[in-house]
Order: C-alpha cells, then structure tokens, then sequence
C-alpha cells in the first residue's frame, strides 16, 4: 500500500477527528514562493542523528510544518490547539527566534502523531499562522534533505521478531512477562497513544479481541476509548481481562501461550497506526 495515499485519506479523517483544517491543502502549498524563502535551515544532508536548525524572523505565528515533496503530507510539528499533546507548545515557539531539534525526535500530528521525518527526500519546513483557516500566513520557509538511515517501521502488523527500528520506536511495556491466574498484569502506554487497545493470541491477527474500541456501544469494551486515551498505563488481574460478548462477559487470558496487546488508532481501517506493543506469555497453575 502506498503511504501517501494513506496519509491524505487520514488527513481527511483529521478533519473531523483530531483538528478542524479548512484551508485547501493545495492553497498553503501554493504559497511557498521563492520570495518568502525566508527561513534559515541546516544545510547539507540530514541524517537521523543529525540536529536540525531553525532560524526564524523576530515575529512569526504558531505553526511549524514539514512537508516531504512532491506531495502534500503535511505532519504539524506545531499546533495552536493540538488534540495530542506536542513537545513543543505553540506559545513557546511565538517568543522563538531559533530552534534546534534532533531529526529522530521531531514528531507531530498528522492523522495521529508520528515522526516528521519519515523518509528520504526533500522536505519544506514552513513557519506561519492561520494553517487552519481559508486564509493561511507563511512567514518563511526553507527546504532540506533528510536522508534516512534506518527502515522505517510499518503501519502492518508487528513482526514476530521484532527488528532493530521495531524496538527503538516502541515504548510500551507489559509486566510480568509471564503471567498466571494470580498476576496482576501492568501496561505501560506510550502517550499519545489512541483509543484503540486489542489483544492476539499465538499471531492469531484474523481473531483479534478488543480491550477499547471507539465504535462499540457503552459498556461493550473494557475500558472506554475516552477514558483509556488519557490514561498513561493501566492495571488489570488476568481474570478481570474480559470482553463482551452476547451471552456475557468471557475471559481472554485463558488459553496457555503467548498474548500480542496492542495500542495505537484507526484498526478498523486499511491504515492502522500501531503506536506500541508488547507480548506476555500466560501459563494457568496446575490443580494439584
């Protein structure tokens, strides 16, 4: 699947979900001309490790975009009013005249929140105010190279094995690793981190259960996707991780072997955003 045609169809999700753009992508593209070309950007190849400069005028608004050409895949690095929290706050970087940033680090809001720097090519960093309205103000812009050193992870299912980018990008932690009927079972979660938390049993991904899911009616789901979307870890006995079904309540953690749990948005779609998981093996106690 092509990940530009994903990230536009998820733009146009954001819409309604996550920030209100009603500007014309094409209007804020068509605005960087060579005579606004005012931003001063680190020049030379950047690499993952590389540091990022920035240099701004005096006043400037409160949005900081990248873009990679030739399409328009913007990732908003800062947002007045973000529904997920960003590491850089728009009120800050008003009174900023520079700033210097490593390019593995620099993330934003897309359709979720993600990396900025995803793959290698040409990207444009623009600086204005108004990116959400018809009438969008660029105070500068500037273009760099950003070649990538390591794969870049996948929106599909996690590997078996996880590779080296699989563990540098994932944060969330589940503990014990084995659990039996008595453990209390700890996810750590990374934030932000979506409203969706599923569970797989021995790689089995065609039977996928759902611990929160914002679709489903109340009282379905374990925990409600608007509660669990704040929530920064979460603590369960393995005999009170249930899910619903029509004849009750049945319990997922039953079966001997290994359990995939799962955070991150959209899984109903073709373009699920997998942003952390973590495996437990669960081995029952022998009646003796």
């Amino acid at each position: 699947m092509v990940r530009s045609f994903f990230r536009l169809l998820a733009l146009a999700v954001m819409v309604t979900q996550a920030v209100s753009f009603t500007a014309r992508a094409d209007d804020l593209f068509d605005l960087l001309k060579p005579s606004n070309k005012l931003l001063t950007c680190s020049t030379g190849v950047l690499k993952d490790d590389s540091i990022l400069k920035i240099g701004m005028p005096k006043r400037h608004g409160d949005f900081l975009v990248i873009n990679l050409r030739p399409d328009w895949n913007p990732t908003y690095v800062v947002y007045p009013k973000p529904r997920w929290p960003l590491k850089l706050a728009s009120r800050e970087f008003r009174t900023m005249t520079s700033v210097a940033m490593k390019v593995r680090d620099i993330a934003g809001i897309s359709y979720t929140t993600g990396p900025a720097f995803y793959g290698t090519g040409t990207y444009e960093i623009i600086v204005g105010s108004g990116f959400d309205t018809p009438s969008p103000n660029i105070d500068g812009w500037c273009e760099v190279y950003h070649e990538r050193q390591e794969p870049l992870r996948s929106v599909e299912e996690p590997d078996s094995q996880p590779n080296r980018w699989d563990v540098t990008w994932n944060k969330m932690k589940c503990s014990p690793s084995r659990l039996t009927e008595k453990s209390v079972l700890k996810i750590e979660l990374p934030f932000p981190h979506g409203n969706y938390l599923s569970v797989v049993y021995e790689n089995n991904y065609a039977d996928v259960e759902y611990l929160s899911y914002p679709a489903s009616a109340p009282g379905w789901p374990l925990l409600d996707s608007g509660n669990f979307e704040r929530m920064r870890s979460v603590s369960l006995r393995v005999t009170d991780v249930k899910v619903r079904k029509q004849e009750g309540f049945k319990r997922v953690l039953m079966k001997p072997g290994q359990y995939l749990f799962r955070v991150g948005s959209h899984f109903e779609t073709d373009g699920p955003s997998y942003l952390g998981w973590c495996r437990v093996t669960y081995r029952p106690k022998r009646r003796g």
